[in-house]
């Protein structure tokens, strides 16, 4: 009799997104919308942002695609501010794509988010995902399977002012 396993297995390092950016004084109000091609947990300034793990509901990314909203205005502050984003494959990554039974393989994991920030004079500041935000795969989600990797820390565990050297450019997790 043969033996059940899962010999196809293909390990992908959880993507941890980077976004360094400015606000000024005076937030009235920030609200982040993050789309995940995948799942995703957001931070912000060092503060994993809301209650989801495992974010948005896994879903026919041929047919709909979800979104998540977050208010995060008490997490804006004036000055340099960091934004971050774990992003996990959620199927939409295949960890097999034939062993035990066939699965879709829609690409490598990718994030789009957008912050919205309204000052109290009525101006409005936008912090969009773009080419200029930062990845790296060195963290503690070294595999889809398996236990994680200590060794990193997560984006949002790098706050204000910390060194993003381990990080580069990630056009290609970017969704646009």
């Amino acid at each position: 009799m043969g033996e059940v396993g899962y010999t196809e297995e293909r390990a992908l390092p959880a993507r941890m997104l980077r976004k360094e950016f400015v606000a000024r004084g005076g937030v009235k109000r920030a609200t982040a919308y993050v789309l995940g091609l995948g799942l995703f947990e957001m931070y912000l300034n060092g503060s994993k942002i809301g209650d989801h793990v495992l974010s948005p509901n896994l879903t026919d990314y041929e047919k709909r695609i979800f979104y998540v909203t977050f208010d995060v205005t008490n997490n804006v502050t004036a000055g340099k501010n960091v934004v971050g984003l774990i992003l996990g494959n959620g199927r939409y990554w295949a960890p097999r794509e034939k062993v035990p039974i066939g699965m879709k393989n829609f690409g490598y994991p990718k994030a789009r988010a957008q912050l919205e920030i309204e000052y109290a004079d009525g101006t409005t500041a936008r912090v969009a995902s773009d080419g200029t935000w930062k990845v790296t795969t060195d963290g503690p989600i070294s595999a889809n399977i398996g236990p994680p990797n200590r060794s990193g820390q997560p984006p949002g565990h790098l706050p204000r002012g910390r060194s993003d050297l381990q990080y580069r450019a990630c056009p290609q997790a970017i969704f646009r």
